[in-house]
């Protein structure tokens, strides 16, 4: 493969960031799917939040790498997707989290698919029938200490088929 084949090829991957949290939050989060019979559980070194999922290639995009924890609030659990994908997440409230979306998509001029940015954490990608309003509320802590990112894979979700 030549080079510009291969520049041609990253941008069309697009790009990709998101954060991971403190070893407190990953085990409180785990022991909840666990507490809940959570089907399907995410395993815990899967547990992030999508800050950039952009179709369009930012090359010149820096992580913030280690975060000085930021905190943040459980606010609901939601089900993302349809009969076939019901995703469920854990929606939070994190100021500093969303500043960072706006941060990021105003200096490097990202796209973003969805109406807004809802800050959550995916437990699992298919719950099946749960009935969320019978799970009792997260009382762990949501604490965030690093950003990475990647080219995006737009396929990641047939390959969790």
């Amino acid at each position: 493969m030549r080079l510009y084949e291969i520049e041609t090829k990253k941008e069309d991957k697009g790009s990709y960031a998101a954060v991971k949290f403190n070893p407190e939050t990953v085990k409180a989060l785990e022991a909840y799917q666990y507490d809940n019979n959570i089907a399907n559980p995410l395993s815990p070194d899967e547990f992030h939040s999508t800050v950039m999922f952009s179709k369009k290639y930012i090359p010149e995009f820096k992580t913030l790498g280690q975060i000085p924890n930021w905190d943040g609030d459980f606010k609901e659990w939601d089900i993302f997707g349809s009969d076939e994908e019901n995703a469920l997440v854990l929606k939070y409230d994190c100021h500093e989290l969303s500043e960072r979306f706006d941060q990021i998509m105003k200096e490097y001029d990202a796209t973003w698919d969805y109406r807004s940015f809802t800050p959550h954490i995916t437990l699992s990608y298919n719950v099946g029938d749960l009935d969320i309003s019978q799970l009792p509320p997260y009382n762990g802590p949501i604490v965030i200490i690093s950003e990475y990112s990647n080219d995006l894979d737009e396929g990641w979700a047939d390959e969790r088929k």
